[in-house]
């Protein structure tokens, strides 16, 4: 009898120690189950784990609802593998949380164990492909996008990017995942079409289709897949013109070592070229060398008087220091080309840009743009800024009106600028201020947007 009432006495004991921390963690438990936000969430997991010890997935379920503070999301995920109990998913949100706190080997590292386990594919590859495109691993990059396609054979996205990164070398496998991306939407149509149609090209010279590949790639704003495509050519026919030329402009684009070096090298194999002085042209301007930039645009028109397009060219180079002869330079182009609506917008800006000009030349230039191309709220807004700097301010604003109907909503913070500096200097000052916090809104971090801030700063405060 004294056995058995020690042995209640020990059980009553036992229960009064665990009892409860169950409790505890019975009611952490349901707390973090109808919390109201993620972060409350984890730290109810968080303290119901530790309560019911026999619980080491608690932790990865408070891991995972930290995912807003990336810091305490590692500690606890790290804390449920020690414990045996991550999940995929759990290693999955963890490379997250690598990521958002800066530290991307590590993220790599979570991402490619658990790609290696073929587990969470499809969730992995993305991540993985975006995080070595970024880094320029174009190697590993590749290697993950033809993991994803053996995943996912029809996936639009890994199709397309593989296909931009084997365009580079005009792979013919290149072409049908770009075609398979291309089906997957209108847009994807619309901004892989030149692209699709140069592999199509006959590739019979190799260097001359690397080039086009290039200049593909360039337009997509692929430069660093451009360089290679294009350096490709050139280790393929060093003689040809274009691909030096090109290559130059990529160098440039991207940073990178010779850029001015591949451009004289493609002068001194064509030095008769226009299209290779406009090139070099068009590198010193990007660089801040007006005066050498309009040499060789000089020397581009003369090669080539019939082509408006480097008359436009010299003409933007001659508006940095002689405004008579950049007007020349732009009404030739017009001359050449008169139903370009391009010339007479260029034209227009110029004149409207510089201040100059406005009652002989810009007023016209910008009518007639908008003629030829009356839809266009590009053209619409130069003209009704034509007709601002000439104090017509009853018409510019019609047209600011029209061009901002004409405008995508989140896309009229111009015109809203526009309209806001029209309202200013005809004292309409709370219609003013109304468009500039418009455009402020629209583009927060645009400089129309930082203009707009400066002004609400300077007039409203």
């Amino acid at each position: 009898m004294k056995q058995l009432s020690k042995i209640l006495i020990l059980l009553l004991l036992t229960a009064l120690i665990v009892i409860p921390p169950m409790l505890a963690g019975a009611v952490n438990l349901s707390l973090a189950r109808s919390a109201q936000n993620p972060a409350e969430a984890s730290k109810y997991y968080e303290m119901a784990a530790k309560f019911l010890f026999w619980r080491s997935d608690l932790y990865e379920q408070a891991g995972l609802q930290a995912f807003a503070d990336p810091p305490r999301a590692i500690q606890l995920l790290i804390k449920a593998r020690q414990k045996g109990s991550l999940h995929p998913n759990g290693q999955l949100s963890l490379g997250d949380a690598y990521l958002n706190s800066g530290e991307t080997d590590q993220a790599i590292s979570e991402w490619e164990n658990l790609l290696n386990g073929k587990q969470e594919t499809g969730q992995i590859s993305p991540r993985l492909a975006l995080v070595y495109h970024a880094q320029g691993q174009i190697p590993d990059e590749t290697r993950v996008l033809r993991q994803w396609l053996d995943f996912d054979k029809n996936n639009a996205d890994a199709s397309e990017r593989l296909g931009r990164i084997l365009a580079a070398e005009a792979a013919p496998e290149a072409l049908p995942l770009l075609e398979t991306a291309a089906a997957a939407s209108p847009e994807a149509a619309s901004r892989l079409a030149g692209l699709i149609a140069t592999l199509k090209t006959s590739q019979t010279q190799p260097a001359y289709g690397l080039t086009l590949c290039g200049q593909a790639l360039a337009r997509l704003d692929e430069w660093p897949l451009a360089e290679q495509a294009l350096l490709r050519a050139v280790e393929a026919q060093p003689e040809y013109a274009p691909a030096w030329a090109w290559l130059g402009l990529a160098r440039q684009h991207n940073q990178s070592a010779n850029a001015l070096e591949a451009l004289e090298r493609a002068i001194q194999l064509d030095g008769q070229s226009a299209p290779m002085h406009a090139m070099l042209g068009t590198y010193w301007q990007q660089s801040g060398n007006a005066d050498k930039a309009r040499t060789e645009f000089d020397i581009a028109t003369k090669l080539e008087a019939t082509n408006p397009a480097w008359w436009l060219a010299l003409a933007e180079a001659e508006s940095q220091s002689d405004l008579p002869a950049a007007l020349t330079a732009y009404s030739q182009a017009i001359k050449l080309a008169p139903q370009d609506a391009g010339n007479w917008y260029a034209l227009a800006a110029f004149c409207v840009e510089n201040n100059v000009y406005l009652d002989d030349y810009g007023l016209n230039a910008a009518l007639r743009a908008f003629a030829l191309q009356p839809d266009n709220p590009a053209y619409m807004d130069m003209l009704g800024r034509a007709q601002m700097g000439l104090e017509d301010w009853t018409a510019a604003e019609v047209i600011f009106k029209k061009a901002l109907e004409a405008q995508s909503a989140s896309s009229g913070f111009i015109q809203h600028y526009h309209l806001g500096l029209l309202y200013l200097q005809t004292n309409r000052t709370s219609q003013a201020k109304f468009e500039f916090e418009q455009t402020a809104a629209l583009d927060p971090q645009g400089p129309y947007g930082g203009q707009a801030k400066k002004l609400l700063e300077r007039y409203f405060k």
